[in-house]
């Protein structure tokens, strides 16, 4: 009897102190889009990050518990999300959100849009980008990097580097925006980085298209910006190429912590750097203490891998002449 008592005993502060581990950890709240699990959720929660995702539907009412410090805003198509997180936003929390836009087919019900961002204070410019074979790395899918280190303090640290994709506009690739004089431009393209003509004008984006304006210091792929009590921060970079690509992605990989070649490339370490900034307000108001489902750690078997094959065994028909596949 003795022994079970302090069993758990062991057990209750155990319990205890990680829910006081969580508690000063910053958690972040995943809407719209969910982390991929080895390149992207795993790594944040090593690095001393709560982790969890829900529906845009659910937003308001996990907001209302004030166990979140941040929002992580992906793709939606609720429209209704604009005043809760401006609340949020007031009320002393972070906003983090990739590219503002979504699905052409479903353009009328985006949220966060181009305008959206444009009436902070962040316009985006509808251009593709090109760069000089000195500064281009080339990864294992074929597809163009450019490197730089153009990143201002705090979001730095850490940091030697990131690659950024580089391309025809038909892969959304990360686009630029113009950061008013309200905004830290937090990381810019190199010097060598130049914009061109895109391939393709996208109707949707028509008020947004290239006019042949040159790159400025106000020129960004990350911006961030106090709007209230809170912090907000925007990025060029679509969610498919940042936070939730395919389960097996070489390119999304090399861009956040793999580098190609002698290349580095830390784009989640900067992210986490702009995480816990724009947790702070809320963090120094005693919010927060959201823990992380293992669930969201593990990788998605969504696409399970075949079968394995006894080679040993008869030799598998792989194509059936008479019942060719289609």
């Amino acid at each position: 009897m003795p022994a079970l008592r302090f069993s758990l005993i062991v057990l209750s502060i155990a319990l205890l102190c990680g829910e006081a581990i969580a508690a000063n950890n910053p958690a972040v709240l995943f809407v719209g889009v969910a982390p991929h699990a080895a390149y992207v959720a795993r790594p944040l929660h090593e690095m001393g990050f709560e982790l969890d995702t829900c529906e845009p539907a659910e937003l308001a009412e996990q907001l209302a518990s004030k166990r979140f410090n941040l929002v992580v805003l992906g793709a939606t198509y609720n429209v209704d999300l604009e005043p809760v997180l401006a609340g949020f936003l007031a009320d002393g929390g972070g906003v983090f959100a990739a590219a503002p836009f979504g699905h052409m087919g479903r353009a009328a019900a985006w949220f966060p849009t181009p305008e959206w961002a444009a009436s902070l204070g962040a316009t985006l410019r509808w251009h593709d980008m090109e760069d000089t074979e000195d500064s281009v790395a080339i990864d294992s899918m074929r597809l163009r990097h450019s490197f730089y280190d153009r990143i201002s303090p705090p979001f730095n640290e850490g940091v030697d580097g990131v690659l950024t994709l580089i391309g025809p506009d038909k892969i959304w690739p990360p686009l630029t925006l113009d950061f008013d004089d309200r905004w830290t431009v937090a990381v810019r393209w190199a010097d060598s980085v130049k914009p061109k003509a895109a391939e393709s004008k996208m109707g949707r984006f028509e008020s947004f298209w290239w006019q042949g304006q040159p790159l400025t210091d106000r020129s960004g792929l990350l911006g961030v910006r106090e709007v209230g009590k809170g912090r907000l921060a925007i990025c060029g970079i679509p969610q498919q190429w940042l936070l939730s690509p395919p389960r097996n992605c070489p390119t999304v990989e090399a861009t956040l912590s793999r580098g190609v070649g002698d290349r580095p490339s830390d784009w989640l370490r900067v992210l986490a750097n702009t995480f816990r900034w724009l947790a702070e307000p809320s963090l120094k108001a005693g919010k927060g203490g959201a823990t992380t489902p293992q669930t969201l750690l593990l990788d998605s078997e969504f696409i399970p891998d075949p079968p394995q094959i006894d080679w040993a065994g008869p030799r598998p028909i792989v194509r059936d002449a008479k019942h060719p596949l289609v």
